[in-house]
């Protein structure tokens, strides 16, 4: 991670833990090009911009599913406050996570960057390379383009 996030994320999980005992549950930090274009083959959250914010090292994942609501209401509450020191920008994904994308020097990106970043916006439409469609329209063919886009991605994962 770059020391941006890293400071950002080290702050919201002193304060989580300092309340809560326990450690902050963080899923995904930096993202390697070739993992995040195999993940958003699988996962809708992952977006399919040009440069992802996971592949900066500015961004990370915290995972709320098993949190009572006094531990989301306080993460979120510490969320709210970075989002307007203009220190962050965050997204409550449908998986259960809360997207974190640090500023670098509290400088916040353009409205576009931030936009496209956004998983199933409309700029996020436009911004995205193009996805090729397969030449080949039986149901065997996406099965096994599926397939292998899951074997990337545990590839990818078994590397580390």
């Amino acid at each position: 991670m770059r020391p941006e996030a890293l400071k950002v994320l080290e702050e919201i999980a002193a304060s989580y833990h300092e309340k809560f005992q326990r450690p902050l549950p963080i899923t995904s930090l930096v993202r390697p090009d070739e993992y995040q274009n195999a993940l958003s083959k699988v996962n809708p959250n992952a977006t399919k911009i040009d440069t992802p914010p996971h592949s900066t090292g500015l961004a990370f994942d915290i995972y709320y599913r098993y949190m009572t609501a006094e531990e989301q209401a306080h993460v979120m509450d510490h969320l709210a406050k970075l989002k307007d020191a203009a220190r962050i920008e965050v997204l409550r994904e449908n998986r259960d996570h809360y997207h974190v994308f640090a500023f670098v020097d509290g400088n916040r990106p353009s409205e576009n960057l931030i936009a496209s970043s956004r998983s199933g916006s409309a700029v996020t439409k436009a911004v995205a390379k193009p996805v090729e469609k397969p030449k080949a329209t039986k149901k065997a063919s996406k099965a096994s383009k599926k397939a292998a886009a899951k074997k990337v991605v545990r590839k990818t994962r078994n590397r580390r």
